[in-house]
């Protein structure tokens, strides 16, 4: 599973790529106060926008993280130099626009921050601006932000296999909620900006233990899902490195990862060696799902697929796995009784 660890080139170094050789990329116009600002107006994007982005972001509540774990390099990272460096092949050479993924109904909004609105779609115009407005930050796809918090690429615990949203609910529940992601970004991918004609939809989750590390051996693990991401199939595969390597795309992905997150080739290197540590503990814990996020949404779950104990949680049929749906109703499909949503951990703070 983690031959990517052990495959990886011992003189190679990975580097995010300088901008595109073909022009000079534009600069982005530094202005710290700009997002602060941005979360006091009453726009209507400003505050679901805010709480996506501090949601990307790596947190350091993480309580299962190894010591050895480098947390100097998910501090906020700037633009290097202030320049946008697109990744090779993102869009192809002749790219000169940057796609915002947002709603249509942030489109002006956006317009009046200085971005151009074509065919139902907002963007920046590489061609015709050579600073983009710090107004535009919060607007902006991952990797042309002026600041960011870096990425934390988790691999879902072996503990945890199949129990996500897209295997537990029925086709339409599932489609609602990605339906959804897919609106709020307008079709782009939040992190390149690239518009496929299919769009992916990726849970992202925190994993959050008791702080006693003795404690956790007869505790349960809490997942807790802070956003629905869409992805393009190439930034997507970010966020399932074992998936990668088991197709042949390891120095795809980490190159990738490096890009987004402004690392060095040093600082991907230890990053990955540590994630199998960060897999290993995981995977000796059992979890429940904290959906608080959708707690608004009908969720329907397959009932072929899982049988439910006298606890409350779910037996899946075929791993024998067991899990706990937290902070949600939910109900069966082709039941119409709402099930009672199990209660939070009195240890969980978030």
């Amino acid at each position: 599973m983690f031959g990517w660890l052990i495959r990886r080139k011992a003189q190679t170094q990975v580097t995010p790529p300088a901008p595109t050789s073909e022009r000079q990329a534009p600069k982005v116009e530094a202005n710290p106060k700009a997002a602060s600002t941005l979360k006091t107006e009453t726009r209507s994007f400003s505050l679901e926008r805010v709480r996506l982005q501090n949601a990307m972001g790596f947190k350091v509540s993480h309580d299962d993280l190894p010591d050895s774990f480098p947390l100097h390099y998910f501090t906020k990272r700037p633009l290097p130099n202030g320049s946008i460096a697109l990744f090779p092949g993102t869009w192809g050479a002749e790219t000169l626009e940057i796609n915002l993924p947002i709603r249509t109904t942030e489109q002006a909004d956006a317009q009046e921050a200085g971005a151009q609105v074509e065919n139902e779609s907002a963007l920046i115009d590489l061609r015709k601006v050579d600073k983009i407005p710090a107004e535009l930050d919060l607007f902006l796809p991952l990797f042309a932000k002026s600041e960011i918090q870096p990425l934390m690429i988790d691999m879902i615990p072996e503990t945890s296999f199949g129990a996500s949203l897209a295997n537990i609910l029925t086709q339409g529940s599932w489609n609602a909620l990605r339906l959804e992601a897919t609106a709020r970004s307008g079709g782009c991918c939040q992190v390149c900006g690239d518009k496929p004609q299919s769009i992916e939809c990726h849970e992202l989750w925190e994993y959050h233990t008791p702080k006693r590390r003795d404690a956790v051996s007869d505790t349960r693990g809490v997942q807790t899902l802070v956003a629905l991401l869409s992805l393009c199939k190439a930034c997507h595969r970010m966020f399932h490195p074992c998936r990668a390597d088991a197709h042949g795309q390891s120095d795809e992905v980490w190159e990738r990862i490096a890009w987004a997150n402004r690392w060095t080739g040093e600082q991907t290197a230890a990053y990955s060696r540590i994630v199998q540590k960060i897999w290993q503990r995981r995977s000796a814990i059992t979890w429940d799902l904290d959906l608080r996020l959708v707690r608004n949404w009908e969720l329907v779950v397959r009932k072929a697929k899982v049988n439910m104990l006298d606890d409350g949680r779910l037996q899946d049929l075929i791993s024998d796995r067991i899990t706990g749906l937290l902070g949600v109703n939910w109900r069966f499909s082709k039941e119409s009784e709402f099930q009672k949503s199990l209660p939070l951990p009195d240890w969980l703070t978030v």
